[in-house]
């Protein structure tokens, strides 16, 4: 296992932990983009609120620990991601928020690069923060 990803699971583990005890919103967030020499983290890094953590999995694929934000905070932050980059990237996403999508680390961390798998098979700029059956 890399550092970076102990390093999420931790993150994730420590905000849900918080989250479990005062009753907040967690959301995670898996976002990939292809097609550029910059690294994605370096990209997101530069607009991202100051209490997000944004984790590097690879080149091309981040997770970010929003805190105390629910699906349509993490959605409006997306949506501001989008508008500052204004279709030069294509960058895709898949959202999962506690407690509404899993109730422990290991099942929102997997709704999430679910997500975000089939956010990877639509068109540019998909963004996928709910299943089907929801």
């Amino acid at each position: 296992m890399s550092d970076n990803v102990r390093m999420l699971n931790w993150a994730i583990e420590h905000e849900l932990r918080c989250s479990q005890r005062y009753q907040r919103f967690l959301t995670v967030v898996g976002a990939e983009c292809q097609a550029t020499d910059t690294a994605l983290k370096e990209l997101l890094g530069e607009i991202l609120r100051g209490s997000d953590e944004i984790i590097e999995l690879d080149s091309t694929e981040v997770a970010i620990v929003m805190a105390e934000t629910d699906r349509q905070g993490a959605l409006m932050a997306i949506d501001r991601y989008h508008a500052h980059f204004n279709g030069a990237f294509d960058i895709r996403f898949g959202v999962a928020t506690f407690p509404l999508d899993a109730g422990d680390h290991e099942a929102l961390l997997g709704s999430a690069r679910s997500r975000l798998l089939k956010a990877k098979k639509g068109k540019p700029g998909t963004v996928i923060s709910e299943d089907e059956s929801q």
